[in-house]
């Protein structure tokens, strides 16, 4: 089993860092300072130490992963000495900037002051020129970073893509999408053989992995013969985006009877996964359907979004 870290890191802190990379100027060693004093244990030397930005839809940041250090050990230094011993690796330009920022940061979170700083040390960055998407089960609520293990399923999917990006082959979802799109014009199809077409192929690559990975059995019936059940999209494909298309949240995984139902618009959920059912379906059609209004799924909150989308315009509760 392996362990690595995924740390919240500080925008200025990161682009510097950066941009000292890509100029070759970076040093071996960085420092990834905290307020705090309470020593890092999350890690041993030589595991990995991944960057993610914050969360900020004001700031156009989404929580990306963008870079990553292997790490090394954790000290308490003043910060003269912080910057004494690792200069521009504290991610600050300058020891005057380093202390204004610290200063800002306190007075911020109502901390007192105090000249010493929590050091976590790394060796041999390393910047994304694609940033990996903010892993699946992140919560909002995170402060400061949050241990992964590579024997559990997001993180030993979010260990691969860190590696396949490392060595030049990670692909983002709208590198997947532009792909498919390019094999598609090769056959030259048209209309909607195309876009049927496209759709198998969006599912078959990624999609349906991701969302049988999350669920392993059928969201409603809980059937779980994974060749018998259907990733189903809840905005529809058609509707949208390249990344949507490939978003894990934008799935439920459902049996054949039941993903039909949903397609069509006969069943949807509130936002707490309560069940709803069109008037379309007699009691007969619903007791066959294997369905019943107690039925209730679990939803995330990024599920939810999605669900709102099909509830609105997927959904028709009218008498035919």
């Amino acid at each position: 089993m392996g362990i690595f870290y995924v740390g919240i890191t500080d925008t200025k802190w990161f682009s510097l860092l950066k941009e000292d990379y890509k100029k070759g100027k970076l040093s071996k060693y960085i420092n990834f300072w905290t307020l705090g004093m309470k020593k890092f244990k999350a890690l041993e030397a030589g595991d990995l130490f991944l960057f993610k930005l914050h969360n900020r839809k004001s700031t156009g940041e989404n929580g990306e992963i963008v870079g990553g250090a292997f790490f090394s050990h954790y000290e308490i230094l003043s910060i003269y000495d912080a910057w004494e011993k690792y200069g521009r690796g504290n991610g600050r330009e300058s020891l005057q900037v380093m202390q204004d920022s610290l200063k800002e940061m306190r007075e911020k979170n109502n901390l007192q002051s105090n000249i010493s700083i929590g050091c976590i040390i790394l060796k041999d960055a390393f910047f994304f020129d694609k940033w990996i998407d903010e892993p699946i089960d992140w919560n909002k609520n995170i402060v400061s970073g949050k241990k992964y293990y590579t024997d559990e399923q997001v993180g030993a999917e979010l260990y691969r893509t860190v590696w396949n990006c490392i060595n030049g082959k990670y692909k983002s979802d709208e590198d997947i999408i532009a792909e498919i799109d390019t094999e598609m014009e090769a056959l030259q199809l048209e209309g909607q053989e195309r876009l049927e077409l496209i759709k198998v192929r969006v599912n078959q690559s990624v999609f349906r992995d991701r969302v049988l990975n999350k669920y392993h059995t059928c969201c409603l019936c809980k059937m779980e013969n994974p060749a018998l059940l259907k990733a189903s999209h809840i905005k529809p494909w058609v509707a949208s985006s390249s990344k949507e298309k490939l978003d894990v949240e934008n799935g439920l995984l459902l049996c054949p009877n039941h993903d039909a139902l949903f397609d069509a618009g006969f069943i949807s959920f509130l936002n707490d996964g309560n069940i709803i059912i069109s008037k379309r379906l007699s009691s007969m059609d619903c007791r066959c359907a294997n369905i019943d209004p107690s039925m209730k799924i679990s939803l995330s909150d990024a599920n939810k979004k999605y669900i709102e989308y099909h509830r609105k315009n997927v959904f028709f509760d009218e008498e035919e």
